[in-house]
């Protein structure tokens, strides 16, 4: 194993993170700083409009109004337009000139007593997505393949087993930590990946600051 392999693995986490970093300043770029509830039908007046907003959404923004059930038009790639019912919120716009249409992604602006408004996001480039999908894919294969490898190396050969089973541990806590997933409602999309790419980074410095013990503890160190 190469001497360089513990400096690869802390540089695949830091490329996590810095995936994130890239899907954080997409969401600040495309206005995704607030909370950001789609548009099911629009209202009576020219300024309002009917929108779905998740518990997660209302408890964040403490809304305690009670939403009405409507009924609206939704396209079915085998079916064509269909009808559905669902409880919905009746927002208003805060630029009056803005117009908006089923289907669009409007973000929260302010919540009053007697009045929620909302405004208008940015539709973002896939080139995002696809830029933060490489670097991660990158990091990847530092992190991964590299780390249980690490870990059969410089484990003590009588705890050898129990380091390995340490190590798919860690993989089983981070798959649970993915239902940080439920917080996509309750944070705005530009906090949701700012806090992960800062967990990201964290664990980085952690691992940049065992550089010298693991190298140490490599064969033919």
């Amino acid at each position: 194993m190469e001497p360089r392999t513990p400096t690869k693995i802390a540089m695949g986490m830091f490329l996590t993170g810095v995936s994130f970093m890239i899907l954080y300043f997409a969401a600040v770029t495309g206005g995704y700083t607030k909370q950001v509830v789609p548009i099911l039908k629009n209202g009576l007046e020219a300024d309002q409009y009917y929108v779905d907003m998740p518990q997660g959404t209302r408890d964040a923004l403490g809304i305690t109004a009670e939403g009405s059930e409507i009924e609206y038009q939704k396209n079915d790639a085998q079916k064509g337009s269909v009808t559905l019912k669902k409880t919905a919120w009746l927002v208003t716009a805060a630029d009056k000139n803005q117009k908006f249409t089923p289907g669009t992604f409007v973000s929260i602006e302010e919540v009053m007593p007697t009045q929620i408004t909302i405004g208008a996001v940015m539709k973002m480039s896939a080139l995002w997505l696809i830029l933060a999908y490489f670097v991660i894919s990158l990091g990847e294969l530092m992190l991964s393949p590299m780390g249980l490898s690490l870990v059969s190396k410089v484990a003590p050969a009588t705890k050898r087993g129990l380091m390995m089973g340490g190590w798919f541990l860690a993989t089983a806590i981070g798959n649970k930590l993915t239902a940080i997933g439920a917080y996509w409602d309750v944070w705005s999309h530009s906090k949701f990946f700012l806090v992960l790419a800062m967990m990201a980074f964290a664990m980085s410095a952690l691992l940049f600051l065992l550089l010298k013990p693991l190298k140490k503890a490599m064969p033919g160190a």
